[in-house]
């Protein structure tokens, strides 16, 4: 695994493979967002916009972002720990 510092623009990082977003998903954060738009829970109503499927609505998909950023969380924290016990344990 890189360290946050020893990354540069153009590097990789970890890559992830998350599990695909079902209807009932869709459906149940449209109920907790009430955005009832059926371009969020039937495609056909989305493709009728131009759009291939359903859209996740905004609520979902900044469920889904900390799961993509979990690499470099995970090396920021180990940043900021390993500062934080620099000259007590390392």
């Amino acid at each position: 695994m890189s360290t946050l510092n020893s990354l540069q623009i153009g590097d990789s990082i970890e890559e992830i493979q998350l599990e695909p977003v079902d209807r009932l998903t869709l459906i149940k954060y449209a109920g907790a967002s009430g955005d009832y738009n059926p371009i969020h829970t039937i495609d056909e109503e989305a493709k009728k916009r131009a759009c291939r499927e359903s859209l996740h609505m905004g609520c979902g998909q900044w469920a889904i972002w900390p799961n993509c950023l979990l690499p470099i969380m995970k090396m920021a924290l180990f940043r900021i720990i390993k500062s934080a016990l620099k000259g007590w344990y390392l």
